[in-house]
């Protein structure tokens, strides 16, 4: 099983309502409170869970815990300087055939629950978080004596607020011009990938549970924008972060496209996806199962480039265009997406 979906989904869900029962968030992410005349450092500023954190020098060994903050890392041009990343980022950088991008890296097996050991073990001078993900593990990090930086990560409702993510990022290390240059590549794509019309109504499935309660995604997610720029108008966005919905609500908001993240397997996905059909034929009269406008995400690249939030995620806007207007596979794999998209990962 690939960890990352459901976990993620766990964590996001707990990690939500951490971030937001415990801290306000700032509207603006990249608060510097200050920082004396004559050097970059010291520098104080706030995080995107919420947290004053001071940066007394260059932090020159980094510990990277999730895949949306590593593809930030690397982009700003600091993959040499992570000494430890989580397995899902490792995996995400073989899978792009760009590895040597972080070649100090030790690999972290256990992310979910995090490995605080793991981490002191290898004496980074700071730890790079999601606030989505890993916004519950603040005060296990802290008491472990780590200094830890949140970006607002799995937070995100929209590509505006990646890229304060990007931003804030850069400005702890210093590489605000490389930041920007960041910010920049992702607004070009944005708009070269972006449709100027809504083409149609579709709903990403998350996961399915063995009674056919799925979760999906609500409007507030950056998921959700990443749709809406492709032309995609996600059928659930009334709703809020990462619901878990009934088959009756599918079937209520009839879709005309359907995208499943592959669970496990495509064999076992699309098994899953015939036994709800069995199971509630009212299915049937579903837009998207009538016109077979059924598609699955495999597991890898295409589900990283959909499910972090961090530049390659404006990828995922021209994955969903292709689906909306019919020109993409049913079950978009790694070869294709490489293949048709001709995927980079910027590093400036």
């Amino acid at each position: 099983m690939d960890y990352r979906v459901i976990a993620g989904i766990a964590l996001l869900i707990i990690g939500i309502g951490f971030t937001l029962g415990s801290y306000e968030l700032s509207v603006n992410h990249v608060g510097t409170v200050g920082s004396p005349k004559g050097g970059y450092y010291p520098l104080t500023m706030e995080d995107g869970l919420g947290q004053t954190v001071t940066i007394s020098s260059y932090p020159s060994r980094i510990v990277s815990v999730a895949p949306s903050d590593t593809q930030i890392l690397v982009s700003l041009g600091l993959g040499s300087k992570i000494i430890g990343a989580d397995f899902y980022s490792a995996q995400l950088l073989q899978e792009l055939n760009e590895s040597s991008l972080i070649p100090n890296a030790h690999v972290i097996t256990g992310v979910y629950p995090l490995n605080v050991t793991g981490i002191v073990v290898l004496k980074p001078s700071i730890v790079v978080a999601d606030a989505g993900l890993e916004g519950s593990y603040y005060n296990e990090m802290r008491n472990a004596n780590l200094s830890v930086f949140y970006t607002h990560g799995d937070l995100d409702v929209n590509f505006h607020e990646i890229e304060n993510d990007v931003m804030m990022t850069a400005t702890v290390f210093d590489r605000v011009n490389q930041g920007d240059q960041v910010v920049s590549w992702m607004n070009h794509k944005v708009e070269e990938f972006s449709s100027n019309e809504e083409i149609g109504s579709v709903a990403y499935v998350l996961w399915i549970c063995p009674d056919f309660s799925f979760y999906t995604v609500g409007g507030n997610t950056f998921i959700s924008n990443v749709m809406s720029h492709a032309g995609g108008m996600n059928v659930f966005s009334s709703q809020s972060g990462y619901p878990l919905d009934h088959i009756s609500q599918l079937i209520e908001s009839d879709p005309d496209v359907l995208i499943f993240t592959e669970m496990y397997n495509v064999s076992y996905t699309e098994g899953m996806i015939h036994e709800m059909e069995q199971e509630y034929p009212a299915l049937h009269n579903v837009t998207a199962f009538k016109d077979d406008r059924i598609y699955i995400l495999d597991q890898g690249l295409p589900v990283s480039i959909m499910n972090e939030p961090a530049p390659l995620s404006v990828y995922g806007i021209e994955i969903v265009h292709e689906i909306m207007d019919g020109e993409a596979p049913h079950v978009i794999n790694q070869t294709w997406i490489q293949d048709d998209l001709n995927v980079s990962l910027p590093v400036f």
